[in-house]
């Protein structure tokens, strides 16, 4: 871990990869804008939309920065804000999710006890269109619903290293909630 990266506060850098999500990247983009903790900056990578998924995050000009490029897939448009990010955290987000207003919050907490975080990831809920919860990610996987046990309610788990395996295996998917510092990244070659 760098020196640099600082833990008293941390800066996020809010990268939202768009294809053709018109209709859900007002939410997305809403979510990270009203986070009790401030995102440093928030960038959308329009990954060649046709629809009106560019005109829908030119109406937050004044709030992201919006990166335009050619259809590569969502791991390309991913990396590309990664690339301009100049946070010392990356969080990501997709065009049909949104965060809770206090994911950022909860995350810089973490960085400030510990400073010896690589990353931060966590649960998150599937839901209906109306709003009402189906289930949490974590509790679909048996090494998930190890872990929400040995929290105990208390919504903070710590990985030991033999933890850690089976965790990534089933969960490392849920990108919404991932913090990791830009170096980190970028060290580790971003998304396949």
């Amino acid at each position: 871990m760098q020196q640099s990266i600082s833990r008293e506060s941390p800066q996020f850098s809010v990268i939202i990869p768009v294809y053709n999500s018109a209709e859900t990247l007002a939410r997305a983009i809403a979510s990270v804008i009203e986070q009790t903790w401030q995102a440093h900056e928030i960038i959308v990578v329009n990954d060649g939309s046709t629809d009106n998924s560019l005109q829908v995050a030119n109406e937050f000009a004044s709030k992201v920065r919006v990166i335009q490029q050619p259809n590569a897939g969502v791991s390309a448009a991913r990396n590309r804000g990664a690339e301009s990010a100049t946070g010392e955290w990356l969080a990501f987000l997709d065009a049909d999710d949104w965060y809770y207003p206090d994911r950022l919050r909860w995350h810089a907490e973490w960085i400030r006890r510990d400073p010896g975080l690589d990353f931060l990831t966590g649960d998150y809920e599937y839901r209906r269109a109306d709003g009402s919860l189906i289930s949490t990610s974590m509790a679909l996987h048996p090494s998930g619903r190890e872990m929400l046990v040995k929290a105990g309610g208390s919504n903070e788990v710590v990985l030991g290293t033999q933890e850690i395996g089976a965790f990534v295996a089933d969960h490392f998917g849920d990108i919404h909630t991932l913090s990791v510092p830009r170096e980190t990244f970028h060290k580790l070659g971003g998304y396949p």
